[in-house]
């Protein structure tokens, strides 16, 4: 329970050049923590870009007075959990078989709405992030439609625009090739 993994930024911060592995450091000067592992540091475009070290939830669990004070632990909606499923089952299987968890670990006379746990793939973390009621209500995905609807929009103008001024030179080409009979018109036979 008291090991951690460090990023690779942090051992060396911490260690400099030598081995991280097995030594102890405290987390906010209370916790008393060792090495187990040290992973490279996330790139700069993740949504963990930052995270110095991973610890057991036993450990946060048993160290946070809040958390162990509270009267109900599965009311608060304060953490996510990150999981990764078994290669042979979909996010669908496995939301179904947590699904009432919640439920049967909180008071039934104090629910307003029946409240439901569900697996989301990181795949769509960026896109498909907005949920009301616990269904999926789109998210930034709503900007990539609207920016190539406007994007397909100016295309067609420009489209429109190309054959106007297309039509133009040509009727000047015409001109300056001496097409233009007496009227005025141009006569192409």
């Amino acid at each position: 329970m008291n090991s951690t993994l460090i990023s690779q930024s942090l051992a060396t911060t911490l260690y400099g050049d030598s081995d991280p592995l097995n030594k102890v450091f405290s987390i906010d000067d209370d916790m008393e923590v060792k090495v187990a592992g040290v992973y490279e540091d996330f790139p700069a475009n993740s949504s963990f870009q930052g995270m110095d070290f991973i610890a057991p939830w036993d450990l946060f669990a048993s160290e946070a007075d809040w958390i162990k004070s509270m009267s109900d632990p599965w009311r608060p909606n304060a953490f996510e959990l990150y999981v990764k499923i078994n290669e042979h089952t979909t996010f669908e299987i496995a939301s179904a078989k947590i699904k009432d968890e919640k439920l049967k670990h909180l008071n039934s006379e104090l629910i307003k709405k029946k409240p439901e746990l569900f697996l989301w793939p990181m795949s769509q973390w960026h896109l498909y992030s907005e949920f009301k009621e616990g269904k999926n209500m789109g998210g930034r995905i709503q900007y990539v439609w609207m920016f190539g609807i406007i994007g397909g929009f100016v295309l067609l103008l420009a489209c429109i625009n190309f054959m106007n001024l297309c039509t133009a030179r040509s009727e000047k080409e015409l001109k300056r090739l001496g097409f233009e009979n007496q009227s005025g018109r141009c006569d192409c036979n």
